[in-house]
């Protein structure tokens, strides 16, 4: 197992957190890095573009996903 499973019984949700994404997060800019190294095969505009394309589109649903998640929570809390 990877770093990414080192778990520390009483860490926070924070703590978790920061602990996950910034393991998740290298890996994916790294991985992203990779994606970019398909230039040495020279594609084109619109190959370029479909691939980017993708990417924001991910990168955009994360967004929405975890804005959603945290618009959640903090309506959760509220009582009248």
């Amino acid at each position: 197992m990877g770093k990414e499973s080192t778990v520390d019984p009483n860490e926070t949700a924070e703590q978790k957190l920061l602990r996950l994404a910034s393991y998740r997060v290298t890996k994916a800019i790294e991985r992203i890095n990779q994606i970019g190294n398909l230039a040495n095969y020279k594609p084109t505009e619109e190959q370029v573009k479909k691939i980017c394309d993708a990417l924001y589109g991910a990168v955009e649903g994360i967004e929405k996903r975890m804005l959603a998640q945290s618009n959640k929570s903090s309506r959760q809390g509220f009582t009248l």
